[in-house]
């Protein structure tokens, strides 16, 4: 069973911090072309048909800005970290995060349910296979169905719950499978006292018009609330994964009510990981109830393993204090695609250290709200945040006056009356 796998791997561990290793947005494109236009009539490019612009610039081996990953630097990047892991024991991780959207971008026109399926699976069976016996936990992306972003409500969405539950059932108990072909959510124990819940953002993503004005599709914030209860009452600790973060593209009555929930329930919400932006950054989950809009939460958003579009690609390793279950720190990875493209092999590295990175001490609420306003007057740290912000892919300087406003109202709050009113007054 999954928890017994996790416990031995403590056992192993007792010496060093839990480590999780976070893949998110891998995005793979079957057609991608060594040499294929990157600068293309119909996004995105790289592919065998693409149709260049009077711009040239071609594909390279592992990739490019504007394109989705080909299938080899999916392949030969796992296999780069498995190496990394063994020659770095200490970072070899207990555990992996695989935090949604395997399938390509491209239109609707172009894609279909099977293509879509045939990509997920691929992407799973590379970790199965590079990573055999690493616990993994799954949850949907939006990309993770046809067509993208929309999902019909129970039981129109058995086929791609299907899809996923079968793909899952290595790293799922049996009693949560019927969750996920019901909701594509769940929840189990990591350990005795440790719990994941792990959410279906297309309940709540603003582009699925099948569900837009629905309350509680699926069920699933019930769920939510349900086994936060739980956890209170049998004083489990939880962490709670969501594809879409709770500042980004989601319904804002739900993130209204996401907020309350987790402000609620912020003695055992440990700590929340997603996606999606496919940008390095953290949305500050406030008490929307208290006068001073109390920081209550922080959720972080790991960038994509891709570098669609204007980022470099990138994983995360997350070091887990092994008592609280809180996020000590994190090694952030990227791949250089300029490099990549020059020298035809993989430029994977150590980009940095979250915590001298950002130069606190901890990544609790109120000094991370901290961190973000003091950028507000130290410009030099904001261009360091923008220069993670794009995974090393950004010119210094570019972001300034109302991105700059946009940026840091993003990173301090959660709805949009709440950004809105930051801008206004910045």
């Amino acid at each position: 069973m999954f928890p017994l796998l996790i416990l031995c791997l403590f056992v192993l561990s007792v010496s060093r911090d839990i480590v999780v290793f976070q893949l998110t947005d891998v995005h793979v494109e079957p057609d991608y072309l060594e040499g294929a236009p990157a600068l293309c009539e119909e996004f995105p490019c790289c592919r065998r048909n693409s149709v260049p612009t009077n711009e040239t610039r071609s594909a390279g081996r592992y990739g490019d800005h504007n394109c989705d990953n080909a299938p080899e630097f999916i392949h030969d990047s796992l296999q780069w970290f498995k190496t990394y892991f063994k020659s770095h024991p200490e970072r070899n991780p207990d555990l992996i995060l695989m935090t949604g959207d395997q399938a390509t971008h491209r239109k609707k026109s172009t894609q279909t349910p099977e293509l879509n399926i045939e990509l997920i699976r691929f992407v799973f069976r590379e970790v199965k296979n590079t990573f055999p016996d690493y616990p993994v936990i799954p949850i949907f992306g939006n990309h993770d169905t046809f067509p993208e972003g929309h999902m019909l409500p129970p039981p129109g969405n058995r086929r791609m719950t299907e899809v996923m539950a079968a793909i899952w059932k290595k790293w799922i108990p049996k009693d949560q499978l019927e969750n996920v072909l019901y909701g594509g959510y769940y929840t189990m124990l990591i350990e005795k006292g440790w719990r994941v819940i792990a959410l279906n953002c297309l309940w709540h993503y603003t582009e699925n018009t099948y569900v837009e004005g629905m309350e509680d599709v699926a069920e699933e914030t019930a769920f939510l609330v349900k086994w936060l209860e739980h956890a209170r009452q049998h004083h489990e600790v939880v962490w709670i994964l969501n594809h879409i973060p709770a500042g980004n593209t989601l319904f804002e009555p739900y993130k209204a009510k996401y907020s309350a929930i987790v402000a609620r329930y912020k003695d055992i919400i440990r700590a929340s990981f997603s996606g999606h932006t496919h940008q390095d950054h953290y949305y500050i989950i406030r008490d929307e109830s208290s006068v001073e809009k109390t920081p209550v939460h922080v959720n972080f958003v790991a960038p994509a393993f891709e570098g669609l579009v204007d980022n470099n690609p990138s994983a995360r390793l997350y070091l887990i204090d092994e008592a609280t279950k809180e996020v000590k720190d994190f090694v952030q990875f990227a791949a250089d695609f300029d490099e990549m493209r020059r020298t035809g092999r993989l430029a994977w590295r150590e980009a940095y250290r979250a915590k001298e990175a950002l130069g606190v001490d901890s990544f609790a609420p109120t000094e991370m709200a901290a961190w973000a306003e003091r950028m507000w007057g130290d410009e030099e740290a904001f261009q360091d945040y923008m220069t993670r912000y794009r995974a090393g892919y950004y010119v210094r300087g570019s972001c300034v006056e109302e991105c700059k406003k946009e940026r840091l109202c993003d990173l301090l709050y959660v709805e949009e009356k709440d950004k809105k009113e930051c801008i206004r007054v910045h």
